[in-house]
């Protein structure tokens, strides 16, 4: 029995009785399916399909194994997410990928609106990974995307581990027609996140294809730091914002600093748009002990240049004195994170000979 069946296209066979009966013979036989990746362009997909389905096992899951989904629809709306998702509702489900294309239609919401969290909640109570991708153009106010995933009802998904949400930000605004949504900051965005006690694996990105301010969350160092209390007991944080219009307070190496003293499990740290020169932290003893010892792997992306690499490399190893050398990279800095890390190597050394 093939246990990792994917169906990519999902086609309702019309009124052809030969064909439904084939299908459905086929169907009766794959209970044992582990991953289900389904693909399909309607707008209302297979409903006949699954409503049958589901009367062969009078109302039960007729993928009772079934471990993982990735539901991908083409140009749906949330109605469609949310007929299927109630359909392989099952409890033994606990990875789940959404991912969906939406136009700029009135009615046509992003795919964390309306009663989509519900039904998550509702169909895979056991979900530990929950990926969400939004594909082609994006809702008016992509910030608004945690909030409305109703993340801060203590019910939605209390065993998930693993949060990985990435969203487009491709929407114009003619004058006088359509307002720019209320800016927010990244707290507004992430804050809700700490209702999730068990949550361990954060990723969130932002695709910035056109840079609006108006849609550009503010990421101060202020930010930074409501963002790490929030996530305290995270041990992968990844926080991107691609391409975006330039910012008003980026954040500084003192955010480092506040991950360091509020997340003391953090192994694995991502953070974009770093300004690492103007604001470098003191490095001195009396400045109290500041640091994480779990932290192996830095990656800061498109970060500023760096003109001051010793003095990074000292601010950095004061914070993350076990961090692998090599796990400390600068994304996109043309050959800065070479220079930072012989500098951290030579420290490494020194504390070494010192222990």
């Amino acid at each position: 029995m093939n246990r990792r069946l994917q169906i990519q296209e999902a086609d309702v066979p019309g009124t052809n009785s030969e064909t439904w009966g084939r299908f459905l013979q086929y169907a009766a036989f794959v209970r044992g399916v582990r991953l289900l990746v389904l693909k399909t362009s309607h707008e209302d997909p297979a409903r006949d399909l699954f409503t049958l389905l589901l009367k062969r096992r009078h109302g039960h899951s007729f993928l009772p194994e079934l471990r993982e989904l990735n539901l991908n629809v083409i140009g749906g709306l949330e109605s469609a997410h949310v007929f299927i998702l109630s359909s392989l509702a099952s409890p033994t489900v606990t990875a789940l990928g959404i991912h969906s294309s939406f136009g700029c239609e009135e009615e046509s919401r992003h795919l964390l609106h309306g009663g989509l969290a519900e039904t998550v909640t509702k169909a895979f109570p056991g979900i530990f990974s929950l990926q969400i991708s939004l594909l082609g153009e994006a809702i008016e106010d992509p910030s608004r995307m945690v909030a409305d995933l109703a993340i801060s009802d203590p019910h939605f998904a209390p065993y998930l581990r693993k949060l990985s949400i990435h969203a487009p930000v491709d929407r114009q605004y003619a004058v006088n027609l359509l307002p720019p949504p209320q800016r927010r900051t990244l707290t507004d965005i992430l804050h809700p996140l700490s209702a999730l006690k068990h949550l361990e694996d954060v990723s969130f990105t932002m695709d910035f294809y056109r840079r609006f301010l108006c849609l550009t969350p503010n990421i101060s160092d202020d930010d930074i730091r409501a963002v790490a209390a929030a996530l305290r007991r995270v041990r992968r944080i990844e926080l991107l914002l691609k391409n975006p219009a330039p910012l008003e307070s980026p954040p500084t190496l003192r955010s480092l600093v506040h991950f360091a003293t509020l997340c003391p499990q953090l192994v694995s740290l991502s953070l974009s748009q770093v300004d690492i020169d103007s604001a470098i932290p003191s490095t001195s003893p009396s400045d109290g002990p500041v640091r994480c010892d779990t932290l192996r792997i830095l990656r800061l992306v498109d970060p500023s240049p760096a003109t001051e690499p010793r003095r990074i490399a000292a601010c950095l190893h004061r914070l993350f004195p076990h961090l692998d050398v090599a796990g400390c990279a600068f994304a996109n800095d043309s050959g800065q994170s070479a220079v930072v890390q012989d500098e951290m190597r030579l420290l490494q050394q020194v504390s070494e000979n010192h222990n």
